[in-house]
């Protein structure tokens, strides 16, 4: 009876210890997820910076001095979309910068020390302490990629009103034919 007892007791705790490295592992995923997208945005943000310059140049060449509200509004545009563009290529670099995540802790005189419920149980209790910092890190890098998905379709929003201004300001300096 104590040895059907201490089995029970023993496959409890092992299945804590399966559960919580499963969460653990889970944890660590939805981190890497993160980074990924962000790297993603990253690309996006790329585009947009070379889609950016061609239009930059154009206001530089031919919006200045300025001439007429199409250039004005030309002008005030792409130094919004500077201001966007730095903003979210920060968020993004936030989410992207190194952090160092608890892993599963591990203490060999631990082992040495005490019996294979104990190990289990001290196991699944330090992970679940571990992933709740994972997820604190990473809840706070899934804030700044959300911030940043925003501000990309702020980005894209700013790009097509530029390539609208553009055309028309292009179209107002055609010479009138009477």
């Amino acid at each position: 009876m104590k040895d059907d007892a201490e089995k029970l007791y023993l496959e409890k705790y092992k299945e804590l210890y399966t559960l919580a490295k499963e969460a653990f592992a889970e944890e660590l995923a939805r981190l890497a997820r993160i980074d990924d997208k962000a790297a993603k945005y990253l690309s996006v943000i790329t585009v947009i910076l070379g889609i950016y310059g061609f239009f930059t140049k154009y206001a530089i060449e031919k919006c200045i001095p300025i001439k007429g509200f199409f250039d004005l509004l030309l002008v005030g545009i792409i130094v919004l979309l500077l201001v966007s563009l730095v903003i979210t290529w920060y968020n993004i670099f936030r989410v992207l910068k190194i952090d160092s995540y608890a892993k599963i802790p591990v203490d060999l005189d631990f082992f040495r020390k005490n019996d294979l419920t104990s190990i289990y149980f001290s196991l699944a209790k330090g992970m679940k302490e571990n992933m709740q910092k994972n997820r604190k890190q990473g809840d706070n890098k899934a804030l700044w990629l959300r911030r940043s998905y925003k501000l990309i379709g702020l980005n894209v929003i700013l790009i097509m009103t530029t390539i609208v201004l553009y055309i028309c300001s292009y179209f107002s300096k055609l010479p009138t034919i009477y």
